[in-house]
């Protein structure tokens, strides 16, 4: 029994389902006498001993946990990478709804949960999430287990995450000093090839570091579709400076040579992919694909006579 600062006396119902504690108002005393709530409670505790939670009128629909996963199960159309974020955002789903029946939860759990993600500061987490859930539903919808979907309109609730342009050389005299920085640059020799080839081949960083040396074919570096962004092949022509560095013989990817030919499957940068990883720094503040892609997309700025210091 629950009394109230004004006096009021209420009989409530407390239990735990799946870890988590609910409770239900049975009724107010003495319109609800003692024996009553007594029963009301006895019915209750039968209700969770059956393995039904008493909150829920629905317990013969399935629970949110089962949808998820059977939907999880024949996403086969996403990548491996996709699949295992996919799969760890909707546990967290499953924490939280999991064993609530699929027709029962509301817009104002929904929308109690995302903002739960966004006040830890993961804006673009809160709104992928939504999304999942909302193809779940989607598909719970498709076998006749609701016709609800409380991710509906929450899009216009949920925050959205400021974006910020990648910044980009803008003037053919920012281009030359860009060029002439990364010919001049003194840090790792692994970064220094590694710039020099992204500047004449415009591939993203994470191609270049995991690319392998049988995907070199004479004039053309054969990108297989599965280390491609839009998942199709891709080919890239080889200049003549780009094989020349490639064949020097300070270049860091020919004192792996003799162990990449035993093992194709080794990426050719793969040993110094760490190192590189923490310098792609030097990457953000003086040279990142996007920023020579922003240049090139300047046609006024990119005329046949233009010149640019040798790398």
């Amino acid at each position: 029994m629950l009394i109230s600062p004004e006096g009021t006396k209420s009989f409530y119902f407390r239990y735990a389902w799946h870890g988590k504690r609910f409770e239900i108002k049975i009724g107010k005393y003495p319109l609800t006498p003692l024996v009553g709530a007594r029963k009301k409670r006895d019915d209750y505790l039968l209700m969770v001993e059956n393995g039904k939670n008493p909150k829920y009128k629905s317990n013969n629909s399935k629970l949110f946990r089962d949808i998820a996963l059977d939907w999880l199960q024949i996403q086969d159309d996403l990548s491996d990478k996709t699949i295992v974020t996919t799969a760890q955002r909707l546990n967290r789903c499953i924490e939280e709804f999991g064993y609530i029946p699929i027709s029962e939860i509301d817009s104002i759990q929904m929308l109690t949960f995302l903002q739960k993600i966004e006040n830890r500061g993961y804006i673009e987490t809160a709104k992928r999430t939504k999304s999942i859930i909302s193809r779940v539903y989607e598909y719970a919808n498709i076998l006749n287990l609701t016709n609800i979907n409380p991710t509906t309109g929450l899009s216009r609730i949920l925050k959205n995450k400021k974006s910020n342009n990648f910044p980009f050389v803008k003037k053919i005299e920012d281009m030359r000093h860009l060029m002439f920085d990364i010919s001049n640059y003194q840090g790792m020799i692994e970064v220094q090839f590694a710039l020099k080839i992204a500047a004449y081949t415009f591939v993203r960083p994470s191609e270049l570091r995991f690319s392998r040396w049988n995907e070199l074919e004479g004039d053309i570096w054969r990108m297989p579709a599965e280390r491609t962004k839009l998942k199709r092949e891709r080919l890239v022509p080889l200049s003549t400076q780009v094989k020349t560095l490639i064949s020097s013989s300070t270049c860091p990817l020919n004192r792996f040579l003799e162990s990449l030919k035993s093992d194709l499957r080794c990426p050719i940068i793969g040993s110094i992919a760490a190192r590189l990883l923490h310098s792609l720094r030097f990457f953000v503040s003086l040279i990142t694909i996007v920023s020579l892609k922003g240049f090139f997309r300047q046609g006024d700025v990119c005329a046949p006579s233009t010149t640019f210091v040798p790398i």
